[in-house]
């Protein structure tokens, strides 16, 4: 998937609606795995300039642009150059508020060029987990997360800078239980 900077409609990261994706329709509980690879480095110019240059990419629930939650890896840029993440960013919005406390840490999380996510759904709880490897994952948060039985789940990528942002996913695989 590559994102060129024209396509950047994105106005920070509420504004996920804007995200290039690919999502498949899934019923009842679920376990959704990706590999994203890629060069997450957005530099310090983001477009609109009000904004931090952002790059993340990642797993998406969907059901509307009011309901989603998005698991990925991610890093933004403050105008210094200063450098976060959120590790991983986990975020769920329902009826269009953001209903997740995220906090950003230094952007150190992140090892390597690829990180495989996973986001596991029962009911409605969905729990994260990150791995830097492919074999050894670490449990992140569980998010107690209102969705409809049939919803839609994939990947997404979004870029709030003006450099092009090239991500690549691969192993992605759905298991309905």
């Amino acid at each position: 998937m590559y994102l060129p900077d024209e396509s950047n409609g994105a106005r920070g990261l509420s504004n996920y609606r804007s995200a290039l994706r690919v999502l498949r329709e899934v019923e009842g509980d679920f376990t959704a795995q990706v590999k994203v690879s890629g060069q997450f480095n957005p530099g310090n110019k983001a477009a609109p300039p009000q904004q931090n240059a952002f790059n993340g990419a990642g797993l998406l629930l969907w059901d509307s642009e009011q309901n989603y939650l998005r698991l990925e890896r991610n890093i933004w840029v403050t105008a210094e150059g200063d450098r976060y993440s959120y590790a991983p960013l986990v975020e769920y919005w329902q009826n269009g508020q953001n209903l997740t406390d995220i906090s950003a840490q230094p952007a150190s999380f992140f090892r390597g060029r690829s990180t495989s996510l996973r986001l596991t759904r029962r009911g409605d709880e969905i729990r994260v987990a990150v791995s830097h490897d492919g074999a050894v994952w670490t449990d992140g948060r569980t998010v107690a997360a209102r969705f409809p039985k049939k919803v839609r789940v994939g990947v997404a990528a979004i870029n709030t800078s003006k450099k092009p942002f090239t991500v690549e996913f691969s192993e992605f695989k759905v298991s309905e239980q």
